[in-house]
């Protein structure tokens, strides 16, 4: 393979390793994902299944009373 284009490849290797590590350092947050419904209630808080909205992946959220937590001592 030529050195060239060796040289091209690790830049892209590189520019989509420079963006997955963007992508893995942003915080996420309730507004990034759709909740479509719960499963489960406890004395802290609730587990919802919830759909990421940027790729659409299905999973399940536990959503917790931080106050209650503090307030039990918990």
């Amino acid at each position: 393979m030529p050195e060239e284009q060796q040289r091209a490849i690790m830049g892209e290797l590189e520019k989509r390793e420079s963006d997955y590590m963007r992508l893995q350092r942003q915080r996420m947050s309730a507004d990034d994902f759709e909740p479509l419904t719960i499963i489960g209630r406890g004395a802290f808080g609730e587990v919802r299944i919830v759909r990421e909205r940027v790729t659409g992946k299905i999973m399940a959220m536990k959503k917790l009373k931080k106050a209650e937590m503090l307030r039990r001592g918990q």
